[in-house]
């Protein structure tokens, strides 16, 4: 079935988004700070342009592998910054 002849599917296709409450953005925003400018840029890249790894690697020169093992290191760094209130 396609969107067209189910109505109930376009939502299914929407992108879902969510708003952080400010607090919990205030420190998301401060935790990337902690990071170090590559780290940040791959997060940026995946998580607020939502590239895949395969498109931040071509973006940044790098294989998909890479981005794969940096974003591992990101996001272990975030969670440990942040402490265990993990979004």
């Amino acid at each position: 079935l396609s969107a067209e002849a189910d109505p109930r599917l376009v939502h299914s296709l929407r992108q879902e988004s969510f708003a952080l409450p400010i607090e919990d953005r205030i420190g998301l925003y401060d935790a990337l700070d902690k990071l170090t400018a590559f780290q940040r840029r791959l997060i940026y890249l995946l998580f607020f342009r939502e590239l895949t790894q395969t498109e931040v690697a071509e973006a940044l020169g790098l294989t998909q592998k890479k981005v794969s093992r940096e974003s591992i290191k990101a996001l272990g760094r975030l969670k440990q910054v942040l402490g265990r209130r993990v979004f």
